[in-house]
């Protein structure tokens, strides 16, 4: 539908496009917003989301969720390109990725069995198919997942982990480490993943090895899932029944007209993006 004027909701999809990340001014400015604030939500997933506009969010911390105007949710855009294939699950554990975006990663890095493939690689950025060995990376990091029967997704600077939805694409466990993740609404975690503390990985190894007898019917039920709710072809349809719910509770009615005070994460996100904004005119 084109017309705003008949929608019953106006979803904005781009916000971590944006380069105003507490003001929204481009969203607040727009002529849809301007004339329809009521109908407006928004498809947030940016890292550092705050509750700025009513809408579904990746990547809300739990400690300053809104369930009354925020709905949990996964990214928007998925791939089904690691679909298991006849590759065995031959590795106990798999963790391959960086440790610059969070503290609680490093500690990954040094975990050692003879059955876990540990590799620290930086610079890949997923979302940058352009750029030099990204191929080769991406095939590199698909048998890996393949190959493990459960599959580290510690959190980066968002509390949500795009490797999450990764390991359910290919059938294997997903392993949590993200205190403050809030998962998607309707998706119970424990039907085919392990959450376990960001901070202390005493004793995960040990867990891991005696729950391996179930990792391929948790890694079956994770696929599954992920085709009845985050698949391409039935995305539209569920942000669709997700929004439709939100708006039914008429959450504009309450929501506060500039939003919420975001928190000292986001204040240093903007810092950041002003910085960076500086140094381009100085050139």
């Amino acid at each position: 539908m084109s017309d705003a004027a008949s929608a019953d909701a106006i979803l904005f999809t781009e916000c971590h496009q944006l380069d105003d990340p507490i003001t929204m001014t481009r969203i607040r400015g727009s002529a849809e917003f301007s004339a329809y604030r009521d109908r407006c939500y928004v498809f947030d997933q940016r890292p550092r989301a705050y509750c700025s506009l009513p809408g579904l969010y990746t990547s809300a911390p739990r400690s300053s969720f809104r369930p009354e105007y925020q709905v949990p949710w996964s990214y928007h855009k998925l791939n089904d390109d690691l679909a298991a294939t006849g590759i065995p699950a031959d590795l106990l554990v798999s963790f391959v990725g960086t440790a610059r975006s969070h503290p609680c990663r490093e500690q990954l890095l040094q975990l050692r069995h003879p059955r876990a493939l540990i590799e620290r690689v930086d610079g890949h950025v997923p979302w940058r198919p352009d750029a030099p060995g990204f191929h080769e990376r991406r095939v590199s990091f698909a048998e890996s997942l393949l190959r493990s029967s459960f599959v580290l997704c510690p959190r980066g600077r968002a509390t949500s982990s795009i490797r999450f939805y990764e390991t359910m694409v290919a059938g294997r466990v997903p392993v949590v480490f993200s205190d403050e993740w809030v998962a998607p609404q309707g998706v119970d975690l424990s039907e085919f993943a392990i959450v376990w503390p960001e901070r202390n990985v005493d004793g995960l190894l040990d867990y891991l090895e005696r729950h391996e007898e179930r990792a391929a019917e948790m890694g079956r039920r994770a696929r599954q899932l992920f085709e009845e709710r985050f698949a391409p072809e039935v995305m539209f349809d569920r942000i669709g029944d997700a929004l439709e719910l939100l708006v039914a509770t008429r959450p504009w009615q309450s929501f506060p007209k500039f939003g919420f005070m975001p928190d000292r994460r986001v204040f240093r996100h903007a810092a950041g993006i002003a910085r960076k904004k500086a140094q381009r005119l100085g050139r």
